[in-house]
């Protein structure tokens, strides 16, 4: 956006330096004119920073009235990008320079607008705006640009995002033509988009006039919507509604509408990688069958073409099955399911065509285009914490069962939670096969410590003293994991330990997803995150699970949250690229509200529901995209009290 001033500007000044210098009387010979002809050759080649620096030697070989031309035109090649470090000493002192010199208003503009972008460039923008003029009457509007454009581009170093917007707005007067408009639009657009919906509605609240305000209001829709057009269509009538005119309308709105059409269009060729046969067929039915019922609720000229690929046991033969899928034409892969094989995926050095994976691998790194989707059980631990900490609760106890999944959830949970301010004062692990869990349950409550001080005590005084054992009074939480056999036990038997009044956290794992009060009355009180479908929340443009259910396989029907993420990972494919290229962008799907990480991975924020006569039953609504965690609790609370 910062160009330099066009050549024709220095030219003409060299030309009346020189004239001026030849009839003014001196007393002594006159300089020989500069020969600038190798700066401006470089300055046409585009080689600015070459041309700037080479400006700036002769000038620091000339005397006036080419000398300030000169270093004014080296400044501004040399700062319309960044400059490298051994530049700064060169353009710090050509400014010291021209602040002695006596310069017309115009160059006066120049020197400060040149002042300004090296302080940008030092990462002062305090200071750049401090150099910038207020206000830059009666300069050429090529000047008056570079200026209001560097006063934005100091504005949004400092995120003072709402006179960033007033800034590109008046930068419209300053615009040539209507192609520079929308140049200038495009960018404010884009610097808008890169900011969270919270914030884009405070600005709007704050915004000091209606301009600001409505392009606020529309980048706001853009980035709260869902990518339905239908959703999108209802967020423009209400934005039209608000800011009648208002000058975005006509290009801003019909591009949104463009980018939400293209969001529905699906590749031509999808390959569906499951394993089909083996220990995971059942599962994977059920995935495929949500992904068939999603692709039978497009339009019929929307449907891309799908195949099925079973990959069998063996993570080798995922593989060598995507290779073949490959060279059948497919343009994405939905799979592989089995952790290994998406493992396998993610250490290939690069894919020919996009992945949507159905789990998470174990590694970190994957090449680009491998997206990893999956009910990620570590994602239910941490939201557990991070609902726990937004609740008020500081101090825990973890009782989970003693295999691979409970030492997982019980880390998950104890790291977010400890991250956020909370403490794990004990973690229990128990049998998973067991039915009496008296032992970790009076460990973890403390009533075992509440016995012993009873026995010392009668051993001290030597007769039997009244005793009822209580627990620890620093517990304030349990975070539960289970199953729904292990949690219907476990539940009750907290109560009858002493901890009935604790609230009691767990993860879906303790609910099978099929209603059944009778079976888990002894639930009731106990608060968990659970999927959308699960839970009967509507989902826009999904079907409801009592609308899917009669179609679906018995066994399949037993598994409603690999139904739905069968369903959502379809529902998936055509926004990938723009949910990656905007990684706090969400998707409303049965799984929860869906959004990518810079890595490619799928998180999902799941709803809140309590057990209350048997029935899972909401809470509420799923926290907004932008709701912001507490990062800690306040220190002064972080000790627990003396048990």
């Amino acid at each position: 956006m910062n160009q330099p001033l066009p050549l024709a500007r220095l030219l003409t000044a060299l030309l009346i330096s020189l004239t001026l210098a030849a009839c003014a009387p001196a007393p002594r010979p006159t300089e020989p004119p500069v020969d600038a002809a190798e700066a401006v050759a470089l300055e046409q080649a585009g080689k600015t920073l070459e041309a700037g620096r080479l400006y700036l030697r002769l000038a620091a070989g000339t005397r006036e009235p080419q000398r300030t031309e000169l270093t004014l035109r080296g400044l501004e090649l040399l700062l319309a990008q960044a400059p490298e470090s051994e530049d700064v000493e060169s353009a710090e002192s050509a400014l010291a320079y021209l602040a002695t010199a006596d310069l017309v208003p115009q160059d006066r503009v120049r020197t400060r607008l040149a002042d300004a972008r090296l302080a940008l460039w030092r990462d002062r923008p305090e200071d750049a705006l401090a150099a910038l003029p207020a206000d830059v009457p009666g300069v050429p509007a090529a000047l008056g640009r570079r200026v209001e454009e560097t006063r934005a581009d100091a504005y949004a170093a400092l995120e003072d995002w709402g006179r960033m917007v007033e800034t590109h707005i008046r930068l419209e007067g300053w615009q040539p033509d209507q192609t520079g408009i929308d140049t200038n639009r495009a960018a404010l657009w884009d610097r808008m988009l890169a900011l969270d919906r919270a914030t884009l509605m405070r600005l709007e609240t704050e915004a000091r006039d209606p301009a600001s305000a409505g392009w606020l209001a529309l980048a706001r829709a853009a980035r709260g919507t869902a990518p339905v057009t239908e959703a999108l269509e209802r967020a423009l009538e209400d934005w039209a509604a608000r800011y009648p005119d208002h000058p975005a309308a006509p290009a801003q709105v019909r591009l949104l509408r463009e980018q939400w059409a293209a969001l529905g269009r699906y590749p031509d060729h999808i390959a569906i990688l499951l394993p089909m046969s083996g220990r995971l067929s059942v599962v994977s039915s059920a995935v495929y069958e949500g992904l068939t019922a999603a692709y039978y609720g497009l339009p019929a000229d929307a449907r891309p073409t799908l195949r099925l690929y079973d990959s069998g046991d063996q993570p080798e033969a995922a593989w060598t099955l995507y290779q073949q899928a490959v060279d059948d034409g497919a343009d994405l892969v939905i799979g592989p399911l089995d952790r290994q094989a998406v493992t396998l995926f993610a250490g290939a050095e690069s894919l020919p065509v996009p992945v949507l994976a159905l789990n998470h691998s174990v590694q970190d790194t994957a090449p680009e285009h491998f997206y990893q989707y999956g009910l990620n059980p570590e994602d239910e631990a941490r939201q557990a914490a991070e609902h726990a900490a937004i609740e008020g609760h500081l101090f825990a106890l973890v009782l989970a069962p003693r295999n691979d999944l409970g030492e997982r959830l019980s880390r998950s949970f104890a790291e977010r939670f400890e991250d956020l301010g909370g403490m794990v004062l004990s973690t229990e692990f128990y049998a998973p096969q067991a039915s009496d869990f008296a032992g970790p349950i009076t460990r973890g409550v403390g009533l075992e410590e509440s016995r012993a001080r009873h026995r010392q005590l009668q051993s001290v005084v030597r007769r039997s003293l009244e005793f009822e054992p209580r627990r620890r009074q620093d517990l304030d939480l349990v975070f539960m994991v289970g199953s729904p056999r292990e949690a219907r036990l476990l539940a009750p038997q907290l109560r009858f330990h002493r901890a009935g009044d604790l609230p009691v956290l767990s993860t879906s794992h303790a609910y099978d997803g099929t209603r059944d009060p009778q079976a888990d009355q002894d639930l009731d009180g106990v608060v968990l995150a659970d999927i959308p479908w699960v839970l009967g929340v509507e989902v826009e443009g999904a079907p409801g699970r009592d609308t899917l259910s009669p179609v679906l396989s018995p066994a399949s029907r037993q598994l409603p949250r690999l139904v739905a993420m069968g369903h959502d990972a379809l529902r998936l494919v055509p926004l990938l690229n723009h949910l990656h290229e905007r990684p706090g962008e969400r998707f409303t799907g049965l799984t929860g509200s869906l959004h990518l990480d810079e890595s490619g991975r799928i998180h999902r924020q799941l709803h809140w529901a309590r057990f209350q006569r048997g029935e899972l039953r909401p809470l509420m609504a799923v926290a907004p995209p932008d709701t912001p965690m507490p990062d800690t609790v306040p220190a002064v609370l972080r000790e627990p009290p003396a048990p």
